[in-house]
């Protein structure tokens, strides 16, 4: 802008560079601003990846204990089937 004209350089030095000062004030409130909406992104970022971690904990938990329940399930079925036929035998039964 002060390259426009020589009278503007020589007359209008001081608007110019008043000018000059508000126009990176401006950019440096803008980038301060820029900066802070970052770092507030990067917070719910971090905060968001915390409780997914902590979700797949509980889901890795979850399916171990279904895990462990369907074994002692198939645990319970044996011994029931185990029972029923020692109960056929006892009684002569065919237990088919």
């Amino acid at each position: 802008m002060h390259y426009a004209s020589l009278h503007l350089r020589k007359d209008g030095l001081q608007e110019t560079n008043e000018l000059a000062l508000q126009f990176l004030q401006l950019m440096k409130r803008v980038s301060d601003s820029c900066k802070i909406e970052v770092l507030e992104l990067q917070g719910q970022l971090r905060k968001s990846q915390h409780e997914m971690s902590a979700m797949q904990e509980s889901k890795g938990l979850a399916e171990a204990q279904l895990q462990v329940a369907l074994q002692e399930i198939e645990i319970l079925k044996a011994m029931t089937q185990q029972k029923f036929q020692a109960y056929c035998a006892v009684l002569g039964l065919d237990d088919g």
